[in-house]
């Protein structure tokens, strides 16, 4: 059979080596509700000691209530320690397409420019979730619109 997660796992542990941030966990179900540090931490220290060169992983956590409804969170490993975002619940979907790639880009942009890995985590779900409210699987996000959501001050679009 083609496709499926099995496959997709196969492919990505060959890839893996080659890899020292990673997006999407190994053989765990990253769930919004009810979510397991421990459980994500025993996961992501397993990933690092059959592929040591992993110095992050990074996951979102998300639950679909419906095609416009979502709650949205993210989880990361670093450092040892397991980080989770703040849940943004009940964010209503224009969308969902390129939201994944919006949360990769937002952890990669803080990481880039001096972050820590708990910042860069939110401000990659700040990111996502700003993403999903907008047309077409292109950010049309600003700064200062994912920086003024981490802060709590609204999700509005100012532009």
């Amino acid at each position: 059979m083609r496709g499926g997660r099995a496959e997709a796992n196969r492919i990505n542990k060959k890839l893996l080596p080659f890899a020292d941030v990673v997006f999407g966990v190994l053989d765990f179900e990253a769930e919004f509700a009810g979510f397991d540090a421990e459980k994500f931490q025993q996961v992501a220290e397993k990933m690092q000691t059959e592929f040591p060169n992993l110095k992050i992983i990074a996951t979102t956590l998300r639950e679909v209530k419906s095609a416009s409804l979502h709650n949205l969170s993210a989880a990361v490993f670093a450092g040892g320690e397991v980080f989770k975002a703040r849940d943004y619940e009940n964010v209503q979907v224009f969308d969902r397409v390129g939201s994944g790639d919006a949360f990769a880009a937002g952890f990669i942009f803080d990481l880039l420019n001096g972050k820590d890995a708990k910042y860069a985590l939110e401000c990659g779900t700040a990111h996502a979730c700003l993403a999903m409210t907008t047309p077409g699987d292109n950010s049309r996000a600003q700064l200062m619109e994912i920086e003024k959501l981490i802060r709590g001050d609204g999700s509005k679009v100012i532009r």
